[in-house]
C-alpha cells in the first residue's frame, strides 16, 4: 500500500503531559498495523489503529520513568521515526481525606490546622485532604464538617477515607505530601 516503504514520522503527541495507563494520540505519517511504539524505551502493548495512516491512540505503558521521555514509532524492516518527546507526570499524591497534617489519622489537630490556614495563613500542603466535602474548595464548612464528624456523629469525609487513596475528582486543589526529613 501507499507509504509501506517509508519510515513512520511523528508530528504531534497529545496530551503533551500524561501518566502511565493513560492514552495519548500520536499524529504523523506512515502508521500501519504491525508498527511498534516505544515510549521511554518500553514498547506499548495497547495501540488503536482506528484512524490510520495519520493517527494512532496509544496507552502509555506502566513502568515508564517520570520526566521527559523519547517516543518513537518503528516500522519493522523499514525504519524508525525521529524521536518526539512526551512528559510523564509523577503519580498523584495519595492521602486520607481530612488528615491534613499527614499523621495517618483524622483527629482534632486536622480541623485546627484548616482554621489556622484560613485565618492565620498557616501551612496546608495538601489542600485536597482539607476539602472534606470534596467540593473543590477548602473553607470554614470543611472545618465545621470535621468537628461535626469527630464529636457529633456527622457524615464522614468524602473519599479517599478512611483508607489512603487518590482524589477521585478533578479540581484546582493540589496535594503535596510532606517530605520525610
Amino acid at each position: 500500500g501507499a507509504g509501506a516503504g517509508e519510515p513512520p514520522s511523528i508530528t504531534s503527541i497529545a496530551p503533551a503531559q500524561t501518566r502511565p495507563g493513560e492514552i495519548v494520540i500520536i499524529e504523523g505519517a506512515n502508521f500501519h498495523p504491525g508498527i511498534i511504539v516505544s515510549i521511554g524505551g518500553i514498547a506499548a502493548t495497547e495501540i488503536s489503529f482506528e484512524n490510520l495512516p495519520a493517527s494512532i491512540a496509544v496507552t502509555v505503558p506502566e513502568g515508564v520513568a517520570v520526566g521527559a521521555v523519547a517516543v518513537t514509532v518503528i516500522s519493522p524492516g523499514v525504519g524508525s521515526s525521529p524521536a518526539a518527546t512526551l512528559e510523564i507526570l509523577p503519580p498523584p499524591t495519595r492521602f486520607i481525606r481530612g488528615d491534613v497534617d499527614f499523621s495517618g489519622t483524622f483527629a482534632m489537630t486536622d480541623p485546627i490546622q484548616i482554621l489556622l490556614w484560613l485565618f492565620r495563613g498557616g501551612e496546608l500542603p495538601c489542600r485536597d485532604a482539607g476539602d472534606v466535602d470534596d467540593n473543590g474548595q477548602v473553607n470554614l464548612t470543611d472545618a465545621i464538617s470535621m468537628l461535626s464528624f469527630l464529636f457529633q456523629g456527622g457524615p464522614p469525609p468524602a473519599a479517599p477515607y478512611p483508607q489512603e487513596g487518590v482524589d477521585p475528582t478533578e479540581d484546582e486543589l493540589d496535594c503535596t505530601a510532606p517530605q520525610d526529613g
